[in-house]
């Protein structure tokens, strides 16, 4: 039988590989940028970016999109 700290590791390692593809794709284009455009398409909008801020590229973008999708985050 496991102890705790390894059921917790176990849990912790499932959650991690579930976003992780997600987290690449965050931080693809720079930060904040990528996560302002995750929380914008969560319904979370954040404002627009400021400069020295930009936008995430277009591929970045659907990166991040898909990213959302696969982890059940984005409908």
């Amino acid at each position: 039988m496991p102890t705790r700290a390894e059921q917790n590791f176990a849990d912790a390692r499932v959650i991690h590989y579930r976003f992780f593809e997600l987290i690449k794709s965050i931080f693809l284009d720079g930060n904040p940028g990528g996560v302002k455009h995750a929380m914008k398409l969560l319904g979370r909008d954040s404002g627009e970016v400021r400069l020295p801020v930009a936008a995430v590229n277009e591929s970045a973008a659907r990166q991040i999109e898909q990213a959302l999708r696969q982890t059940g985050l984005l409908k």
